[in-house]
């Protein structure tokens, strides 16, 4: 039996993994987020006050037609913010897409937040006898819905899709020493000047069979330690480190992806008629900004 299979077979009570696992929170209604028929599950990474993002993207991206599901991953607020859990827990119980993590919502907790979104995904959405896609996005990420379903059709027809992380590739990059950047990291937290190739954390497509293989290493004694080792920047850590020994490829979309968010808005000025090539798209941050744009895809 290989070590892939054994981690599959074991999965359920890998130590590490579970540790990660109890860090959710069981929300006292039953998400509404996966099912029998669910063929993409969108997993959408998401900032405690973001709740216009969040209603714009159930708005455009829930769809029945196309079996796509969406989970929203939160963690907690500071410690005395009632207001905010209030409201949170309100949205949760209308919408039952909210999966609640027990640590403080914060940069630093980046990597917990992923890993744990990723094993509810594994726990409750797989299935051994069909493929189900899984998109990873932040809230503030604008996907072409047309785009992204024809290409996902063309994927499934593939056998491409195994082993394979579709993304905006990272190459050649290291972590910032700078002390007054909000993303330094010291020689203590990661001691190379280079990371593996990685995915950029606004968005990456596989499935959920790829995702399984790539959290094996943090169960695997013939690794590093480093593999178990959570360094809190979940995109590097996740499809970089863990990803660099599983013999997962990372496929570079990069030409899908718009940076430019004036390239956005002069698509939404246009009103169609400047042809739109990108299948994701930045707002920096502009949740008005991302729904004039869904709304713009769905008449033009």
């Amino acid at each position: 039996m290989s070590k892939n299979q054994e981690c599959h077979l074991n999965y359920h009570h890998q130590q590490q993994q579970q540790k990660i696992y109890n860090h959710i929170v069981q929300n006292p209604i039953r998400l509404k987020s996966c099912n029998n028929h669910t063929s993409l599950i969108i997993i959408v990474h998401s900032a405690l006050d973001h709740f216009n993002h969040r209603q714009t993207i159930r708005k455009f991206l829930r769809t029945n037609s196309e079996n796509w599901s969406i989970v929203f991953i939160l963690g907690q607020p500071l410690a005395g913010d009632k207001t905010l859990e209030r409201k949170i827990k309100y949205e949760s119980n209308v919408n039952g897409d909210i999966l609640r993590m027990a640590f403080v919502d914060t940069y630093r907790n980046l990597t917990l937040k992923h890993l744990s979104g990723l094993f509810w995904v594994i726990q409750n959405c797989h299935h051994h006898d069909r493929i189900i896609w899984l998109l990873k996005m932040d809230d503030d990420i604008f996907i072409d819905k047309i785009l992204l379903q024809k290409y996902l059709k063309h994927l499934s027809q593939s056998d491409e899709r195994k082993n394979q992380i579709y993304c905006y590739r990272m190459d050649n990059t290291g972590p910032l020493r700078d002390r007054m950047s909000k993303w330094y990291v010291s020689n203590v937290e990661y001691s190379s000047n280079h990371y593996p190739s990685y995915c950029s954390g606004w968005t990456y497509i596989t499935t959920i069979d790829t995702i399984e293989k790539l959290l094996c290493p943090l169960n695997d004694d013939d690794n590093n330690d480093d593999n178990r080792q959570l360094f809190w920047i979940d995109d590097v850590f996740i499809t970089g480190i863990l990803r660099q020994h599983t013999g997962i490829n990372l496929v570079a979309i990069n030409h899908l992806f718009n940076l430019n968010t004036q390239t956005l808005y002069r698509w939404i000025e246009n009103r169609g008629q400047t042809k739109w090539f990108y299948m994701f798209s930045q707002t920096n941050n502009d949740w008005h900004l991302m729904h004039d744009a869904y709304r713009q895809r769905k008449f033009f």
